[in-house]
This record gives C-alpha cells, structure tokens and sequence, in this order.
C-alpha cells in the first residue's frame, strides 16, 4: 500500500476558479452574521491570496460593523479588506453596510446611551458616503442581555439625556439610523420580543 500525501495547492487552480472558492468564503460569512467576529487568517495566507480575495470583496462591497456599549468597529474580514496592502483604510466603495447592534446589560442605562452615541458617531461617518446605498441593522441577542419592546422601555433613559421619550431602545437606535439621507434600501432584523 502506498502512502501517498497529496497537498492542495490553492495558487495552482485558475484565477476563475480561486474567485468563485473567494466569493464563497464571503458569503459563508455574511451568512454566520451572529457569531464572533471573522477572524482573517485566511487573507494572511499569502499576498497574492490577500490581493485576489480584496478584489472580489470590492466587488460584493459588502461590509459588517459591530456597535456595542464596550466598543464599535469593523470586523475582521470588512477591516481587512477595506484597508488594501499598505494602504489608509478607504470607506468610499462600500454599497452594502451590515449593522450589528449588541444589546446592553439590563441593570446599565448608562451602556444603552453609550449604544446610541456610538450609532450616532457611526452615522455621522458614513451619511457623506455617496455609494453606501443598502443598510441592514441587525439587533442581536445573547440571552442575558436583551432590548426593551413597547411595554418596557428603559425608563431612566429620560433623566440622562433630554431628548429621549418613553419609547424602546429599538427605537431610539433606529431613529439615529433615520438621518441617513444617502441610504435607498434598508432591511432591520428585530429582535425576538418585535418579531
């Protein structure tokens, strides 16, 4: 019996073939959505790997930000793609935004307004960016941390901040959101408690 070891050797496929397993890559992850944040060794791999796969994901133009009262950001994938080798990191191609909202712990009102000023920041960022035309807002969920509905809005949130009105946190983020005047579509993925 031989024992024959064979190595893939993603480099020796076509370039079509190497975009087509690329765009796959990318929309896995767009898929997962809710899990950790992309961890992008995969675009460490190599140069050329990191150059191709830039390519395609310019193409899709797709990207995912996290916001939650602790930090904000890109993750891994959309970060590494937007900041091209050696290059500043470059907003102005993104058409499709994916925003991840983490919601706060229920005992800090304090976090739910640090949530809305991030998403204010955010948007203050991204309103001047004339190719951003699709937004998706995703309102996560980890079990112990949940959103106010209706019935339950965070009721101290008037005392820190005066323009808050007895209505949920939902919608205290989405009416950050409602000041992009650049976005043509957007889809909101509302948590459990609104479905």
């Amino acid at each position: 019996m031989t024992n024959q070891s064979q190595t893939f050797r993603l480099l020796d496929l076509p370039l079509e073939l190497r975009e087509e397993i690329y765009g796959q890559f990318l929309q896995n992850h767009s898929a997962l959505g809710h899990g950790k944040p992309f961890e992008s060794s995969f675009l460490r791999a190599n140069k050329t790997v990191f150059t191709e796969m830039n390519d395609v994901f310019s193409r899709h133009q797709i990207f995912t930000y996290r916001i939650s009262a602790q930090h904000d950001g890109f993750d891994g994938l959309s970060k590494a793609c937007l900041k091209k080798l050696g290059e500043k990191v470059d907003y102005g191609n993104m058409r499709h935004l994916i925003i991840e909202i983490v919601p706060p712990p229920p005992w800090s009102v304090t976090d739910t307004i640090a949530i809305i000023r991030r998403i204010e920041q955010f948007c203050n960022i991204i309103q001047p960016l004339a190719l951003l035309r699709h937004l998706s807002i995703r309102f996560l969920e980890d079990g112990a941390a949940t959103w106010s509905t209706y019935d339950e809005p965070t009721a101290l949130l008037p005392t820190y901040h005066k323009d808050f009105h007895e209505i949920s946190d939902v919608e205290h983020c989405l009416e950050r959101f409602a000041t992009l005047r650049n976005i043509r579509e957007a889809t909101v993925e509302l948590p459990a408690p609104w479905r």
